[in-house]
This record gives C-alpha cells, sequence and structure tokens, in this order.
C-alpha cells in the first residue's frame, strides 16, 4: 500500500516576497501592519482541486488557490492580545449549515463590503484521491456565495467554530467557473496556524436565537470593550470557547406565513413601457418605490423645483397581482415625490374615487434595528414582463451587512444582503421573518462587463424612510419641507451609494510601514512596477 501524501507543508516565503509587508484594516477603522511570516501549502487541497476540475490547476490572478499565508502582526500591532478561533474538530457534514464572513471586493468602498456575512450550507466534500477514506477531506463545498475579494474569508459552523477558509475559485480546463463555493478545511492548517481545535462529537444543532445574540458580544469587544483595538468580525473578534456565532445562523424559515402578512402590500408599478414594483404603506393609498422608476420620465418644476412628469402623456398604473382575486387591470397613480437626492425613493399615490376597495392592508413596519445575519426575503415582480400576468417573485437570504450613515454610525443607511435581486425588484419589499418591512430594494452591485450580481444588492433601510413615512399623515406644507429635505445634496452619503466611499483609512488612524531593506529584492521589484 502507497502512503498517503502529506497534507500540508509549510515553508517560509521565497526572497522576493520575504521583505513584503501587509495592510491589515479593522473594522474598527484600525489599521496595523503585517509581514509574510510563512505559506502553508495545502498538498491534499491541491489533489482534491485536480481531481475536481479533470486535470492541472490553473491559478487565477497569480493566486494559488491551495496555499494559506500566515501573516504576523508587527510594529505596534505586536503587542496586540488577538485570540485565537477554535478549529472545527472533524470534518463537516454535508448538509450543515455555515456562515461566510469575508470582505469581496477589496478596497472598494469597505464601510459596504467589509466583513459582510452570508449563510449556505455544506454542498460536498472532495478527497485527495479517488480511494481516499471518507475521512480525508482536501476541499469542502458550499453554496454560499464566494465572490472575488472574498478569499481567505472565515466559514464558521453553527457552535462558531472555523470550518475552514474561502479559496480563490476553481476553473476547468474548458474555462469554466466550478458553480459552487470552494473552502480549504480548516484541518490542514490548523497545526500551521497553531489554531485551538474544538472537541464537539457531531455537528451541533441549529439554532433560531436572534443574531444580535450572536454577534453583540464581539462587536461591543470591537466597538468600546475592554480591548478597543480587537476588530468586530471574523477571526481575530472573540475567544469562541462560548458559542459567540450561535443565532447568526438559522435554521431555515418557513416563509409562507410571512408572505401571507405582506404579500397584498407589494404593487406592480407601470410607467409607460417600463416596470417596477412597490410597497403600499398608508390606507390613504400611499406606495413608497424608487425614484429611479420614474427620472427618464421627469423635469424640475416650476417654483418648487421639485422633480414631476415632463408629460401628460405619462402614465402610471398599479397592479395588485398578489391580492386573492385582485383584478389584474392597472388602477390609476399620481407621482406625488420624487427624490433627486441621494436617497432613492420615490411615493405615488392611487388615484380612484374609493381607493380601499382596491387595494389590501399596508405593509407593517419591522420594530427594531436590522442586524447582520438576520434572515430576509426580497419580494418584486422581477425578470418576467407583466404580459406574463405572474405574481411577485420571492427569494430569500439574509442581511450581510448593515452600512451605517457617515455622520452617525449608529444610523442605518444602506442594508446589504445575499438573497437574490432581479431587474423588476426596484422598488421592491425586504421582509423580516414576521413579514414586516424591514428596506425597499434599490440596487445591485455589478460585473466590471455591467452585469448584475443578483446576491450582492442594497436596500434603502427603514429608518432612513421614516421622516418620509410620517409626512404623508400631514399637509401640503409639512410634506413639502420633509420632500425638500430629501432633495438635498449629500456629497458623504451619495457616495457610500456609489461605493465610492471610505477607500482610505482616516489620518489619525494610519501608520508608517517599515523602511525596506536598501537590498530588498521586493523593493526592486516595487520601483519596476511602479515605471509600467
Amino acid at each position: 500500500a502507497q502512503s498517503a501524501p502529506p497534507a500540508s507543508t509549510a515553508a517560509p516565503p521565497d526572497e522576493l516576497m520575504g521583505d513584503c509587508f501587509v495592510d491589515a484594516f479593522f473594522e474598527n477603522g484600525r489599521r496595523f501592519v503585517c509581514r509574510l511570516a510563512s505559506i502553508v501549502r495545502l498538498d491534499a487541497a491541491r489533489t482534491a482541486a485536480e481531481l475536481l476540475v479533470g486535470g492541472p490547476l490553473s491559478v487565477q490572478r497569480g493566486i494559488d488557490a491551495c496555499c494559506v499565508a500566515i501573516l504576523e502582526l508587527v510594529g505596534a500591532g505586536s503587542a496586540l492580545q488577538l485570540p485565537r478561533p477554535r478549529a472545527v474538530a472533524q470534518v463537516p457534514h454535508r448538509g450543515e449549515q455555515v456562515l461566510v464572513a469575508s470582505s469581496p471586493f477589496g478596497l472598494v468602498s469597505p464601510p459596504v463590503f467589509q466583513n459582510s456575512l452570508t449563510t449556505g450550507v455544506v454542498s460536498n466534500l472532495v478527497r485527495p484521491s479517488r480511494d481516499a477514506p471518507a475521512s480525508a477531506v482536501g476541499l469542502v463545498l458550499v453554496d454560499a456565495r464566494c465572490l472575488p475579494g472574498a478569499e481567505g474569508g472565515a466559514v464558521y459552523n453553527a457552535a462558531g467554530e472555523l470550518v475552514g477558509l474561502v479559496a480563490p475559485s476553481l476553473e476547468r480546463g474548458d474555462k469554466s467557473a466550478v458553480e459552487l463555493g470552494t473552502v480549504l478545511p480548516v484541518h490542514l492548517f490548523a497545526v500551521a496556524a497553531g489554531l485551538d481545535v474544538g472537541t464537539n462529537p457531531s455537528p451541533p444543532a441549529l439554532v433560531s436565537a436572534p443574531a444580535s445574540a450572536a454577534l453583540g458580544g464581539a462587536r461591543a469587544a470591537a466597538h468600546g470593550g475592554a480591548s478597543a483595538e480587537l476588530p468586530s468580525f471574523p477571526l481575530a473578534s472573540q475567544r469562541l470557547e462560548a458559542p459567540a456565532l450561535v443565532g447568526a445562523l438559522h435554521s431555515i424559515p418557513d416563509w409562507r406565513a410571512a408572505l401571507a402578512r405582506c404579500y397584498d402590500s407589494v404593487v406592480l408599478i407601470s410607467i409607460n413601457s417600463s416596470w417596477g414594483t412597490g410597497v403600499l404603506v398608508s390606507d390613504a393609498g400611499h406606495i413608497i418605490t424608487c425614484a429611479h422608476l420614474f427620472r427618464p420620465w421627469c423635469a424640475a418644476q416650476t417654483g418648487t423645483k421639485r422633480l414631476g412628469l415632463r408629460h401628460s402623456f405619462t402614465h402610471i398604473h398599479v397592479s395588485f397581482r398578489d391580492r386573492p382575486g385582485a383584478t389584474l387591470r392597472g388602477l390609476p397613480a399620481r407621482l406625488l415625490f420624487c427624490s433627486k437626492g441621494p436617497i432613492d425613493v420615490a411615493v405615488i399615490q392611487l388615484d380612484v374615487a374609493d381607493p380601499v376597495a382596491f387595494f389590501g392592508r399596508p405593509i407593517a413596519l419591522a420594530g427594531q434595528r436590522p442586524l447582520a445575519g438576520r434572515p430576509c426575503i426580497a419580494v418584486g415582480h422581477a425578470i418576467f414582463d407583466p404580459s406574463m400576468r405572474l405574481t411577485s417573485t420571492v427569494s430569500a437570504g439574509v442581511v450581510a451587512r448593515v452600512v451605517t450613515h457617515p455622520r452617525d454610525k449608529a444610523e442605518p443607511a444602506i442594508l446589504q444582503t445575499s438573497a437574490s435581486v432581479f431587474r423588476g425588484h426596484s422598488g421592491g419589499l425586504l421582509a423580516d421573518e414576521a413579514g414586516r418591512l424591514l428596506g425597499i430594494l434599490t440596487s445591485n452591485a455589478r460585473h466590471s462587463d455591467g452585469s448584475i450580481i443578483p446576491t450582492i444588492n442594497f436596500s434603502i433601510p427603514l429608518a432612513m424612510l421614516t421622516p418620509l413615512l410620517e409626512a404623508l399623515d400631514h399637509d401640503e406644507e409639512t410634506q413639502g419641507l420633509v420632500f425638500d429635505a430629501y432633495d438635498r445634496d449629500d456629497a458623504e452619503l451619495l457616495a457610500l451609494w456609489r461605493l465610492e466611499a471610505g477607500l482610505d483609512p482616516p489620518p489619525e488612524l494610519a501608520v508608517q510601514k517599515p523602511a525596506l531593506p536598501a537590498d530588498s529584492r521586493f523593493a526592486e521589484f516595487l520601483s519596476q512596477m511602479s515605471k509600467l
């Protein structure tokens, strides 16, 4: 019998990389410098990956898919006492639920993307060879989203134990990508990284505690606890001896009850030949939706300077397609407000003599601040042309990140979710497990070729909509004051929505990198690159 190949081998970085330094950005705004201490080559993961793609493993963007880098804090950061996570004691089981914490797209707007959460399940386990025992796992496949920049992100189980790290995406010989996310299992590098290993004999049962209990302790430590230097998530944020992440993973909700409470509040909006979605918010027939649905048809009005419909032949119709027995005939509506400010919101109102006879219940509002990891659903008239006469489309996910206001860190400004959102969802409902409004769907992140990324999308949180909703119960003068407030320019908020915010750390938190040796090959390499 042949002896099994080593699972991993640790080696110091080569001469070129030996002098390089790496910036480590913490969520609380601190930045520290690390040096590349060692590289762990995961041989078992490489052979498993080659079996998976059916040939030699290609290297994408210069990244070796089956290596783990060990970084060491230097300078001021070397004094930090960062606790290590606990590694899972055994390989995960298929179907076991996992949570992924990562920062997709790198330094593209860290306030929006840093330490985003998403959930999924273990889809399959790949052995390093066909005749290897079932317990010998080289790669873990998950159905959670693993986007560019997520490489190295932490993958946890329901007990808060580290399952592994997100690997770069794999590509087959025909250039097609492996459709599932690939994870480097922690047992391959736990010893080299000095990680504690858990002792759970079997996968823990899933729980349904709210995410606030899951992340509360970690957030407190990161933003004013005993060690203010700690990041809040993922690896160095907690000891994980107590299951700090329990609650960030939920048993899969049965969304039927939630939909029964909210489906007749979601409407199809038609503007001439285009369409979108809206949410009924009052007994007077007020519907909240996205301003970008109307801006092509609008112009600034004389006097108020607010946006209004440019032509009298622009018609707005509303259909309640989810209400049992509802007519498919579009009811006329008028544009009450279309924001030209950074918040993409508009209000229309049904223009019928007896509106109560036509529409269902206004949406109920969520009573608490949304938290990362909370399950949610996106409801809207997406993808399919209205002529197909379908009801609204539903997709489920979690709140991946709560992006706070640039000037008020206690105020949510954007909700990022992992629910699939498509064309036509604009103005649709983001709801919690009880079918209550968490926010209004607005937009997706996009690839460089312009195609949307369905599982990275953004919503206006209820907190940003509350002044507008409250104004609808008042007279026109009060409404006008609120409308004007939404129309005001806000460069910081606009930069946040455009994913242009936070590219550099605050000056007071910046640190100086150690000087490279005069004969450093890495310094020579950087000099050559700067001349290209």
